[in-house]
């Protein structure tokens, strides 16, 4: 899945790259200005919102390793009901026939009981904390009506309980809606998801709540709504093109040569960081006459980028061979079946020659391009004077 910019990286965090979604940043702005808080208290509160997020990410990825279950390859991004990963996991192809996307097996390793611990223990961890932040800090507590301190732990509370009670929505990218994948993924005897009524019906019931809270209130409750409402959707879009996609050939799909930011042989990772820079892809093609040699990824770049001894090695050095190659009519289905780990196939002729390059993220917007070309009226033959 991809995450909409701008994000703020915050580097590696257990070993897994992770920014923060900039509508974090405008939840904090929209809760402070509904609570009216001074400078000090709306830093605190922003601190609280990025320490449990963080605590909501660990706690995923330390239970996900045990469970060995596979993680987003290239990085996540918190946001403002937990994380969301910045490439999800690719499916193994499509049945048009009935309408479904086929998923990967998983190991026979992964148990339900664990797979479900990792999938659902953060927002058990979020409600157990806002229990005993209620029982230990807000009950008992006795003094003045509203300290500083009663106050801070008030907001930690509805922090803590929110993150809880959000994420038990049925409802991709919430927890809940992940364990459905799962245990779809992992009772379907052909591998098969069912189509997308769950999440359908967790957008009604987010929509519901949306519009109560913007009838009763707060706000901040309906914005977080839309927020989970466009990161369902994005998936559901995604899924869809990938579906509609499968019955047509790499041709039609593919990002043209031309239109495909590159390297030659002979440039230093120097340069390259700078063209990388300025492009919005995440995999650049390196091309000898012509012809492939390999491919290089952002983060790869980045990090040679950061030694100075390397900057002026030559960026080919970076490249690995392509894991998918084919060709321009090959069925955009067995470019799925292919399961390459970052998601890339690379199109050539059959001369060898580069043509274009097919990733993932790209097809809904190719399919959506082309929807409304079909739908252009055609335009009306010049008139031939006599």
């Amino acid at each position: 899945m991809r995450i909409p910019l701008p994000s703020i990286p915050l580097g590696s965090v257990a070993g897994t790259p992770t920014a923060l979604h900039f509508s974090v940043l405008l939840l904090v702005l929209v809760v402070a200005a509904e609570a009216e808080f001074t400078g000090q208290q709306a830093v605190l509160f922003g601190l609280a919102v990025l320490a449990s997020l963080v605590m909501h990410l660990l706690i995923h990825l330390a239970l996900s390793r045990w469970a060995e279950l596979p993680e987003p390859p290239r990085g996540i991004a918190l946001m403002p009901f937990g994380e969301v990963g910045m490439a999800r996991w690719r499916p193994s192809g499509a049945d048009t026939s009935t309408g479904s996307l086929l998923v990967p097996p998983l190991e026979n390793s992964v148990s339900l009981t664990k797979g479900a611990m990792a999938i659902l223990a953060p927002s058990g961890v979020h409600l157990a904390t806002a229990a005993a932040i209620w029982c230990f800090a807000i009950e008992p507590y006795a003094g003045p009506p509203i300290p500083f301190a009663y106050n801070q732990m008030m907001h930690l509370f509805v922090i803590q309980a929110s993150l809880g009670l959000i994420n038990l929505l049925p409802l991709e990218p919430l927890d809940m809606g992940r364990l459905f994948r799962f245990l779809s993924q992992q009772r379907a005897p052909t591998g098969a998801l069912s189509p997308l009524s769950l999440i359908r019906s967790g957008q009604l019931i987010t929509l519901g709540i949306g519009l109560l809270s913007l009838w009763l209130g707060p706000f901040s409750l309906f914005f977080l709504c839309l927020m989970i409402l466009s990161a369902s959707m994005q998936i559901v879009m995604e899924e869809t093109a990938l579906l509609a996609a499968a019955g047509m050939s790499a041709r039609e799909v593919m990002r043209p040569a031309q239109r495909v930011d590159s390297f030659t042989h002979g440039v230093t990772i120097s340069a390259a960081l700078r063209i990388a820079q300025s492009s919005f892809q995440d995999v650049f093609p390196v091309i000898l006459q012509g012809r492939i040699i390999g491919l290089v990824d952002r983060r790869t770049l980045l990090s040679a980028a950061a030694h100075a001894d390397k900057q002026e090695q030559l960026v080919a050095e970076l490249a690995s061979p392509p894991a998918q190659i084919v060709n321009l009519e090959t069925p955009v289905s067995e470019v799925l079946a292919g399961g390459s780990p970052d998601g890339a196939a690379v199109v050539v002729s059959t001369e060898n020659t580069f043509e274009g390059i097919i990733l993932p993220e790209h097809l809904s917007d190719v399919l959506i391009v082309g929807a409304i070309r079909k739908e252009e009226p055609p335009e009306d033959p010049p008139e031939m004077p006599y």
